[in-house]
């Protein structure tokens, strides 16, 4: 299986994915079973939501940590914002995500369904992406973006607003509309990687903080929970 770095974020990826939506209404044994396979073809990323009620996360959890360790698989997850959530709101879905796949972090964490203008600037200015960062911080988060369906025009506002660390789209051999909209997040990557300066921008004057992609600097003589995490022994889930 072909990998890839994710972004800037130093995460490797497999080139397929797998996403677990339909799990919420599968079989744990068939769930297990599609899993085992993913794992055997080199699929390192998996990815889904609270479908279900949250079922869906269950059952992926389940069936990955009975196949394969926490360590080998990159594990992505998401909140939906359609309904303008607090911040508080976000951070209780994420918590409760957490629990349902029997993990202790995310290596993707996404804003779901960042489909308008007015959502985009709510996960700005409400204190959602603020929330998502210090959970970041705290090492339950590794990595933030956002899944759209939004129009491209609007995708391509969206980071150029902010450095999301990736963006989730549609784009379907059958149904190519994205194409232009992939290219320029291609170069606004390549922009930032050149050291395009980050500085400048309303949601950096906000926070006060220089770097609004990375995680905030850990307390003086305190170990972020990723890091007490490290000097563990594996174990699965």
């Amino acid at each position: 299986m072909i990998t890839r770095t994710l972004g800037q974020t130093g995460i490797r990826v497999s080139v397929v994915g797998f996403g677990g939506m339909r799990f919420f209404n599968r079989d744990e044994a068939e769930a297990k079973a599609t899993v085992r396979r993913c794992v055997e073809k080199g699929i390192t990323f998996f990815e889904t939501g609270s479908y279900g009620g949250g079922r869906s996360e269950e059952v992926l959890g389940k069936a990955l940590w009975e196949v394969t360790r926490r360590d080998q698989v990159v594990l992505a997850d998401k909140a939906a914002v359609a309904d303008f959530p607090t911040a508080a709101a976000v951070r209780a879905a994420m918590e409760a995500s957490l629990r349902r796949y029997q993990t202790d972090y995310f290596d993707v964490f996404n804003f779901w369904g960042t489909n308008t203008p007015e959502m985009h600037e709510h996960i700005l200015r409400a204190g959602l992406l603020d929330e998502v960062l210090r959970a970041k911080e705290e090492g339950l988060v590794r990595a933030i973006g956002l899944t759209t369906h939004a129009r491209p025009e609007w995708i391509r506002d969206f980071v150029e607003v902010y450095p999301w660390d990736c963006v989730v789209l549609k784009e379907h051999l059958l149904y190519s509309r994205n194409q232009e909209v992939i290219a320029h997040l291609a170069d606004a990557a390549g922009r930032r990687r050149r050291g395009a300066s980050r500085r400048g921008h309303p949601r950096d004057a906000d926070a006060g903080r220089d770097d609004p992609g990375g995680a905030r600097p850990a307390l003086p003589g305190r170990q972020s929970r990723r890091q007490q995490r490290h000097q563990r022994h594996d174990h699965p889930g």
